[in-house]
């Protein structure tokens, strides 16, 4: 399997997807970068980790995505994995999921129908959404 398999699995998916957000492939960085239009909300990272997808969510939080249902061919894994990212960006870039906090100190998202309340350690801190979805 490997890292750049599931990265490049990834990254033709997003490519099928048509989302209405530039991004590419950082060789520097080794992750697929979706650009923030603002600047505000920061870049979103996808690294690849062996079996695994971490998504950085700009300088709010990660969030790490694997295939852990039993069953799945070996050779589906990546696609699983990948096909679960596309839709969690799906519901960012269309403002269903707000985030809040930050790296440094504690930081997630909600789907946005909730209260702040639902999250009590995190209900007083601001929810921000993709810079594109709040317009």
């Amino acid at each position: 399997m490997g890292t750049l398999g599931l990265l490049d699995t990834f990254f033709n998916k997003a490519v099928e997807a048509k989302f209405d957000v530039s991004f590419h492939i950082s060789d520097e960085k080794g992750c697929v970068v979706f650009v923030d239009p603002t600047g505000y909300f920061g870049d979103i990272e996808v690294y690849a980790d062996d079996d695994e997808l971490t998504v950085g969510f700009g300088r709010f939080t990660h969030a790490n995505f694997g295939c852990y249902r039993e069953g799945v061919p070996k050779n589906d894994v990546h696609d699983e994995i990948a096909s679960d990212v596309i839709d969690t960006f799906r519901k960012v870039f269309d403002g269903d999921l707000r985030f809040y906090g930050s790296h440094a100190g504690g930081g997630g998202y909600e789907p946005a129908i909730l209260e702040p309340s639902y999250t009590p350690w995190f209900a007083d801190l601001e929810r921000f959404a993709w810079p594109k979805a709040a317009r």
